[in-house]
Order: C-alpha cells, then sequence, then structure tokens
C-alpha cells in the first residue's frame, strides 16, 4: 500500500514538472524573441560573418539560456526526486557532469537541425519547408518504426540460441500466426529495451532475440514476440510511415504560412535570420504538439488492436499482465497518470486499461473452456 501511495505522487510529480517545464520554455522564447535574439545574433555578427558560425555562436548563447533557466528545474526533477523517490542516490557532482554530458550531446544534435533549417530558409524561403519536411519524415520515421532493431542484427554477430525451449516455443508460435521461423538468433549486449525482431520477408522468417530478454519467463517472451508478429499482420509500421509523411508535411506547411506573419508581429525584418529561431521554435512546438496528439490517439487505436491479437494468439492473460507489471516497476509508472502526458509521452494507454483487458479475456477463456467441457 505504501509502495503504492509512493508511486501514485511520484507520478503526479513528474506530470506536474512535464507540465511546468513546458511552460517555462514557451515563457523563455517569448522572452527571447522580444528581446535577447536580435542581441544574440548581433553579437555574433560582430565576432564573424560566416553564416555557419553565426549560427553556431547564436544557438549556443540560446541553448545556455535555455539551459540555466530551466536547470532548477531538472535539479528537483532529475535529482530531488529520483534520490527521494527512486533511492537513486547520487553525488550533485556527478549529477551535474551527467546532465552537462546529456545537454552537451543534445546542443550538438539540434544545433545540426539548426544549420539545416536556416540553410534551407536562406538558399530558398518559399520552399524550405518542402526539403525540411522530407528529412523529418526520414529521420522521425527511422525511430518511430524503430528500424534499429532491424538493423543491428546485420552488422552484430548473432549466436544461435541455446534454450531449446525456447527455441521451440518462438517457432510454435510463429506457426500459430502462419510463419515459418527458419532460424532463431540471440543478439548479445544490445543497449535499450529488451525486444524481439523478425526477420525477413513473406511467411519464412529468421528471429533475433535480444541477450536481456533471457532473464524474462517463457510466457512473457512469447507475448513480446507476438507483439512483434501483430505489428507485421495489420502492417503497422507501413500505416506509421504513411501517417508520418502526412503529418509532418502538414505540419511544416501550417508552419510555412505562419510564420512570416508572426515574425512580423515580433517586428523581425527578415524570417530567415538566425534571430527568428524563437519564433520557428515556438511554432513548431505548438503545431507539432496537436499534430502528435492526435498521431498519439491514432496510435492508441493500435496499441488497443495489438493486444488483442497477442491475447487471442497465446492465451497467456497471466504472462501478458506478467509483463506489464514488470514495464511498471522498471518505469515506476502509476497506472493513472494524467491523460494528456500519457497521449503526448508514452503512446500507449493506461496499464489499468491494459490489466482489465487482459482479465476480461481470461475470464470468456475460462468460459469458453467451460462450455468445451460440457
Amino acid at each position: 500500500m505504501a509502495e503504492k501511495i509512493k508511486q501514485k505522487d511520484y507520478t503526479l510529480r513528474k506530470n506536474l514538472v512535464f507540465l511546468i517545464h513546458i511552460a517555462i520554455t514557451f515563457l523563455f522564447l517569448f522572452v527571447m524573441a522580444f528581446s535577447f535574439s536580435r542581441s544574440f545574433r548581433g553579437l555574433a555578427e560582430v565576432i564573424t560573418s560566416n553564416l555557419f558560425i553565426i549560427i553556431t555562436i547564436y544557438f549556443f548563447l540560446f541553448y545556455a539560456a535555455y539551459f540555466f533557466s530551466v536547470l532548477g528545474l531538472k535539479y528537483y526533477e532529475d535529482f530531488f526526486l529520483e534520490n527521494k523517490w527512486r533511492n537513486n542516490l547520487k553525488d550533485i557532482k556527478e549529477w551535474f557532469r551527467a546532465l552537462v554530458r546529456k545537454e552537451s550531446k543534445r546542443y550538438f544534435i539540434l544545433l545540426l537541425v539548426v544549420q539545416v533549417l536556416y540553410t534551407f530558409l536562406e538558399i530558398d524561403v518559399g520552399w524550405w519547408w518542402i526539403a525540411s519536411g522530407l528529412l523529418a519524415v526520414i529521420a522521425v520515421s527511422f525511430y518511430s518504426a524503430n528500424f534499429s532493431k532491424y538493423l543491428l542484427p546485420l552488422f552484430v554477430r548473432c549466436n544461435p540460441l541455446a534454450d531449446y525451449g525456447l527455441k521451440t516455443r518462438i517457432i510454435e508460435l510463429s506457426a500459430k500466426a502462419n510463419i515459418k521461423v527458419f532460424n532463431v538468433d540471440m543478439i548479445p549486449g544490445v543497449i535499450g529495451q529488451p525486444d524481439i525482431a523478425l526477420m525477413g520477408i513473406g511467411n519464412v522468417r529468421r528471429v533475433v532475440v535480444a541477450e536481456q530478454l533471457l532473464e524474462y519467463a517463457h510466457e512473457e517472451i512469447g507475448i513480446i514476440l507476438a507483439r512483434e508478429i501483430a505489428g507485421r499482420h495489420f502492417h503497422h509500421i507501413r500505416k506509421i510511415l504513411v501517417l508520418n509523411t502526412l503529418i509532418i508535411m502538414t505540419g511544416f506547411f501550417i508552419i510555412n504560412l505562419i510564420f512570416a506573419p508572426v515574425c512580423s508581429f515580433f517586428c523581425f525584418e527578415f524570417f530567415y535570420n538566425i534571430d527568428t529561431l524563437p519564433v520557428l521554435a515556438g511554432l513548431c512546438a505548438v503545431v507539432f504538439t496537436v499534430i502528435i496528439f492526435i498521431l498519439n490517439l491514432i496510435k492508441l487505436e493500435m496499441e488497443k488492436e495489438t493486444d488483442i491479437f497477442v491475447l487471442k494468439l497465446t492465451k497467456t492473460p497471466d504472462a501478458f499482465v506478467s509483463l506489464l507489471v514488470r514495464q511498471m516497476q522498471s518505469a515506476l509508472e502509476n497506472p493513472g497518470s494524467f491523460r494528456v502526458v500519457e497521449l503526448m509521452l508514452m503512446r500507449k494507454y493506461s496499464y489499468s486499461s491494459r490489466i482489465l483487458l487482459a482479465q476480461d479475456f481470461a475470464q470468456n477463456l475460462i468460459v469458453e473452456m467451460r462450455n468445451k467441457k460440457k
């Protein structure tokens, strides 16, 4: 009981911090657009006339200002909350060094994005959004479709799966979905979420199991495999790619339409100059927040469709629930989290809803078995 209250308190605080973070970000962009942004660009232009270096200096000043504006919130979220609620005891110096390393990596990634965006704006202010949108489609689709788990086995040496019982279960479960498995391998030392990759084309496949999954029960691994099979069965990757393309290109088109008028409101003379970054960042945040919200609503339906398929294929609702419990414990998530945060971040409907779905399926399965005995 005490642990449950602790989880609820932790999740509530994390969600509140998330909402406060959004508010501070928009306030920061608003203040920057009205005042400091022009000064940062002017300072950069005093140092050099090279556009690439101007953008680099400006963005360094911009990102440093943002970093210090949210540093207190990051301390509360990543240090205070983690130490108090999750007992992840860290020295404050160690935490700060880790934060600087993480933010440095993020800075260089975002700097690349900003350089590309303003290069396109400099080349052609009328069509910049098309080139930017296409690059965003490629990057987002690669991430959301989780292509990395299919690419890694092509470059990392895999070993044959030694667990004969698990191998047999994988082959039998795949056969129930009319998939013939010719090989089951284990990929060692993969960093990230424990997962399974179904490699190949058509109904003849190779299954690659992440090494971390070997700690799970065979029934739980069967659930993960069934989710992978469901994605292929319902063509979710293809649907996600199409949705991402339509939504991202629509987002950039909308931003292109309102970018110049909003820049005029903030008294920017040329909207292709780097000092308009707060405006561009704010527009991207607003437009894509709405778009991601809609996209995740669609993905939630895919998740429900997948869960039903998984339960019907495996007929192991207990393993379905135990896997959810694993995920809840590792993330220290509470089933009753804010609906907005759940839609925007998790892209899954709540754990409690999924557990109820498994319970209903188990009851129906019991009734079905009783009817067969009669």
